[in-house]
């Protein structure tokens, strides 16, 4: 059976600007973003998401290593989201 070490979602201690935002602010700004992901419709808007969400996970300095194996498991689930709708 395989195990499934998931890092999604999961709280790092640090001291960055995000960081020392107030609880309800992080919540807001991610129903935000969800909100917007889900009306890009173009591949340069979704490009400039990406790009942002980079941005801000520099911003808060938490390792790449970290942040792609919390990503990894929904990479399949990202690319045949991208070829269903971008026929």
């Amino acid at each position: 059976m395989q195990s499934f070490n998931l890092a999604f979602g999961q709280y790092l201690p640090g001291t960055s600007l995000l960081h020392r935002l107030d609880p309800e602010a992080k919540i807001a700004c991610v129903l935000i973003l969800i909100i917007l992901a889900s009306y890009l419709q173009t591949p340069l808007s979704i490009f400039v998401l990406i790009a942002f969400c980079a941005i801000l996970f520099s911003i808060t300095a938490i390792p790449g290593k970290f942040i792609l194996s919390g990503v990894k498991p929904f990479i399949r689930l990202f690319v045949l989201t991208g070829l269903v709708s971008f026929r």
